[in-house]
Parts: structure tokens; sequence; C-alpha cells
């Protein structure tokens, strides 16, 4: 059985928070600052800078993540 997680990250202020779905469907338990889930976290925050690699925002060189300012709307045909 594998587990369904949510990643979110704030790209201006580099915040971060995890989530076990599967054990709280409501997202009620941030598991980001805990020790237990660091290789969850970090095997998340992986994805998504391997994700965001080589977009214009610049905000991943594909291994980090870094923050920087995003414009609140960006039409993705433009």
């Amino acid at each position: 059985m594998s587990r369904d997680w949510k990643y979110i990250w704030n790209p201006i202020t580099g915040h971060e928070q995890l989530f076990d779905r599967q054990e709280d469907p409501g997202e009620l338990h941030d598991l980001a600052q805990q020790d237990g889930c660091r290789g969850e976290l970090k095997l998340w925050r992986g994805r998504l800078a391997a994700e965001l690699k080589g977009r214009p925002e610049g905000l991943s060189d594909g291994r980090e993540l870094r923050c920087g300012t995003v414009p609140v709307w960006r039409d993705p045909r433009d």
C-alpha cells in the first residue's frame, strides 16, 4: 500500500508543507517539520526541483529550489 502525499512549496518565502492524505485527508497536520518525514520531504522537494528546471521563472536548477519573485498570473500561451 502506498501513501498519498501532498507537498506544497511557496516560491516566494520557501515555506514547505507536507501532508499524508491517507492518514490525514483533511490536511490538518503539516508533517514538514517532523524528523520522521525528512526523507519524504527531500523526495518531494527534489521532484519539484526537477519539474521546474529550465522554466523562465528561474526557481530551480534541477536539483534545488530557489526562492524568487513570481508573477501572480502568467498566461501559459505567452
